[in-house]
């Protein structure tokens, strides 16, 4: 944080997300910080004090999965489908309504996988149909074409925003800022992204969900999903 007045301001407060759940499945947290706080609401609130003109203050936050939990609900509008979908994206959905539910998500990740290129970061959203036609897309596209064919076929699906970095990688920054997807398998939601070629658990990319959207980029619900059992955040 970073005091950008040239008048010194009392009484600074600072509200932050509890991690939602861990790999799919609901936990219960503890959290350590640098700096005193309390919980309002399900939110970590700090108490920073006084704050000097151009004053730069850094909070460590430490969050480590303790054991399950019952998953706070997130609730969900309807999947909103593209308004004008492509003869091609119709006839690929409906090849897929004959299978049970857990065989469409198997098959549909798969053939994601299978036919969709990864083309990289790319700042233009394209859409569902333009990700089919070329048969590529980033991680944006993918997210919009798998969301599309698994919610024409009856799947509960939501989408992610967040960032998904190599295991190895202690700190993250927004080149690995990154859309993926979550389905509900009948028992958990559960991470699917074609784009990174990653299905239930990831093995070597940790992902950090900041907030799940519907309907454009009208986000839902503000907290944070975790695939790594602890994480640091260091608040500047």
């Amino acid at each position: 944080m970073q005091n950008m007045t040239s008048s010194r301001v009392a009484d600074v407060r600072m509200e932050a997300a509890m991690p939602l759940s861990l790999d799919g499945r609901a936990y219960a947290w503890r959290a350590e910080s640098s700096s005193q706080f309390v919980m309002e609401n399900g939110n970590l609130v700090f108490s920073v004090g006084e704050f000097a003109p151009y004053q730069v203050k850094h909070i460590k936050v430490f969050f480590q999965g303790i054991g399950p939990k019952v998953e706070r609900v997130v609730a969900l509008d309807s999947y909103p489908l593209t308004s004008h979908p492509s003869p091609e994206l119709i006839t690929l959905s409906e090849s897929f309504a004959g299978l049970s539910y857990q065989e469409k998500i198997q098959t549909i990740y798969r053939w994601m996988v299978e036919n969709i290129a990864f083309t990289g970061i790319d700042r233009q959203i394209e859409g569902a149909n333009a990700a089919l036609s070329s048969k590529s897309g980033d991680c944006t596209e993918h997210m919009l074409l798998a969301g599309e064919l698994l919610a024409r076929n009856g799947v509960k699906v939501r989408r992610v925003f967040g960032v998904a970095s190599p295991k190895y990688r202690l700190k993250v920054s927004p080149a690995f800022f990154h859309d993926w997807l979550e389905v509900f398998d009948g028992k958990a939601w559960m991470l699917f992204d074609s784009a990174y070629k990653t299905y239930g658990m990831a093995s070597e990319i940790n992902y950090i969900g900041l907030s799940f959207y519907q309907g454009g980029s009208r986000i839902i619900h503000h907290a944070f999903k975790m695939s790594t059992a602890s994480i640091g955040v260091f608040l500047n």
